[in-house]
């Protein structure tokens, strides 16, 4: 499932410096920092990292390293230590994820905010312990608490068995215990009264989430947790294995609430839910079908995301979006159930369902999201009904088994020809379905090749663009791997400078047009000599001139051409008028005599 952070500007630095460093201390672990208002930030790690004990300098270069930024030593795997000097205020959100090497950490007395799960996933921690003058944090038994021990900041992955929280605790943080291979059981103490995201996810061994029955927001029953009244179901431990019945009396299901049960290969929803929180069912791996009642409102975003062996999904009636990433990654996906409820399709909502051959979009859904079925690679056709108003970016990127994209003929958006997908008053060309081969002319009449139009048609040989065609968008033909070819009918026009990266085709460009150099967004260009001459129709000559009709020939250098005329098309006599010699390709043609005429009809033939 894609995981991503959307930085936000900083202002007001009296200083904003971004460099590399080396520590010897650190046996010369390069180390990306920012430096700021004169403190130094840790934000990353450089290849190939650390290894062995990491002990942080409170100070570089005579300034404090005060912060370490978000993520900044995820995915440090060889890191088998670390001691976080008294410099150190603030520890971001997931600052150690992932460092599987890890046992043991320590935290310097001068720390004052910890994000969430700073140590998520770290497999074989077994201790994070705290300086005792520490004035906000503190640690028991190798578990991080806030300093009065109400909140559990984080449990060490690395430690087994059974865990009782302890009564102090009235909040249990995001992702406290996320990663946990070898933890048991869990039992919640008498206060607890709220519990973060993700708190018990990857928790694979965990059989049984054990609730005081003093408790007054958490039950639980047969190990699963829920609120106090049975509503809302909060965690399903992810050890438990086989079939799993919701009981009737749950309305909602909780975020998070089976993600990265493995074992789990059946639910049964109730018709009394109406509520699936984001990413409740993410990473079952060994979930085989489901059929989402009528009585939910929404899916929400990545509800069924990495259920690796879903193989089909059956969304009832009264369901009215499909959120985003529901069911990425589901690779076995041959077969889901779109109802007439559903008005949405989000972003990346079927990404890489590499089983889906066939799909129906039913009347009603009015938008698409981006990539909303982008690398489903055995999707052969879809047809989109006359209710989308609205594609996202991308729809069907990456689908290499896509034959054609159908528009029923009374969408007020959009339109297809020969299954490619356009804009409705076709002079924008949205997406050419990736299936297609061969070669490809865009109709006469497009103004715009969108961006991404033809990303990863990787069987298309050669394509000709017409002299309508004013602007090709960003990465439009990138990459096209069989792409060989591409014919220009008309002047030069704006492209992006991506729209050919990763290609090299030839471009061709027909004599007599404008703006043509030698080069073309980074492509070699070539004249274009035809078979036979052609009247240029868009070129600025084509039309009506001062007492003339013009046009402009093009064919090949320095060779003759005749224009002939006719006044009836029924019954022609053609009769030359004009032999024009084609100087570097091209040659302008002016008929004075057209105004004597009734009607006059021209053509061109060698001598």
């Amino acid at each position: 499932m894609k995981t991503g952070a959307e930085g936000k500007p900083m202002t007001a630095f009296k200083t904003l410096l971004l460099m590399l460093l080396v520590w010897p201390a650190m046996a010369q672990a390069q180390f990306v920092l920012l430096t700021q208002n004169g403190t130094i930030t840790i934000i990353g790690c450089t290849s190939p990292g650390l290894s062995g004990a990491v002990v942080i300098p409170g100070a570089t270069n005579g300034l404090p390293v005060t912060s370490i930024g978000m993520g900044a030593f995820q995915n440090q795997k060889n890191m088998t230590s670390v001691m976080i000097p008294d410099s150190i205020t603030n520890i971001g959100p997931g600052a150690f994820s992932n460092c599987f090497g890890l046992t043991n950490a320590t935290i310097g007395d001068g720390v004052v905010t910890i994000g969430a799960g700073p140590f998520v996933q770290c497999r074989n921690l077994t201790a994070i312990t705290v300086n005792p003058t520490n004035s906000a944090y503190s640690s028991t038994n190798g578990a991080l608490f806030n300093k009065n021990q109400t909140t559990l900041v984080q449990y060490p992955c690395g430690q087994g068995g059974s865990f009782t929280i302890p009564d102090s605790v009235t909040s249990i943080g995001a992702e406290a215990f996320d990663g946990d291979l070898r933890l048991t059981n869990i039992t919640l103490g008498k206060s607890v009264a709220s519990i973060g995201s993700a708190a018990f996810q990857y928790c694979t061994s965990l059989a049984a989430i054990t609730v005081n029955p003093t408790n007054s927001a958490y039950s639980s029953t047969n190990g699963v947790l829920f609120n106090k009244t049975g509503v809302t179901l909060i965690s399903y431990p992810g050890g438990l294995a086989g079939g799993y019945s919701i009981p009737g009396s749950v309305t909602s299901i909780g975020a998070y609430a089976f993600s990265a049960s493995t074992n789990l290969t059946e639910v049964t929803i109730p018709g009394s839910v109406s509520v699936i929180g984001n990413n409740a069912f993410a990473g079952c791996a060994s979930l085989l079908n489901v059929t989402i009642p009528g009585s939910v409102n929404a899916l929400g975003a990545d509800v069924f995301g990495g259920c690796t062996s879903l193989t089909n999904a059956t969304i009832g009636n009264g369901v009215g979006s499909i959120g985003y990433q529901t069911f990425e990654f589901c690779y076995k996906l041959t077969s889901v159930t779109i109802p007439g409820s559903i008005t949405s399709i989000g972003d990346y909502a079927f990404w890489s369902c590499s089983s889906l051959t066939n799909l129906t979009i039913p009347d009603g859904v009015t938008s698409l999201g981006a990539e909303a079925f982008s690398s489903c690679t055995s999707l052969a056709t879809i047809t989109i009904p006359a209710s989308v108003t609205s594609i996202g970016t991308l729809p069907f990127y990456i689908c290499p088994g896509l034959m054609a994209i159908n528009v029923e003929a009374q969408n007020p958006s959009y339109s297809s020809i020969n299954g490619v997908l356009f804009d409705k008053s076709q002079s924008t060309l949205v997406e050419y379905p990736g299936g297609l081969g061969g070669s490809y002319t865009v109709p006469d009449g497009v103004n715009v090749i969108d961006a991404f139009a033809f990303t990863y048609c990787d069987s298309v040989t050669s394509v000709t663009i017409p002299g309508s065609v004013t602007y090709i968008g960003s990465f439009a033909f990138s990459p096209c791997d069989s792409l060989t070819a591409v014919y220009f009918q008309g002047d030069s026009p704006e492209v992006d400078a991506t729209a050919f990266n990763g290609g090299s085709p030839a471009v061709y460009y027909l004599p007599g047009t404008a703006d043509w150099g030698p080069m073309f967004a980074g492509l070699a260009t070539v004249p274009w000599f035809l078979p036979n001459p052609v009247i240029l129709a868009r070129s600025s000559s084509f039309g009506v001139q001062t007492n003339a009709f013009g046009f402009l020939i093009s064919w090949a250098t320095n060779l003759p051409v005749v224009v002939e005329a006719c006044t009836d098309l029924v019954n022609p006599v053609w009769q030359p008028i004009q032999t024009n010699t084609l100087t570097d390709g091209a040659s302008d043609f002016s008929d004075p005599q057209w105004t004597n005429q009734p009607a006059r009809f021209y053509r061109l033939r060698s001598p």
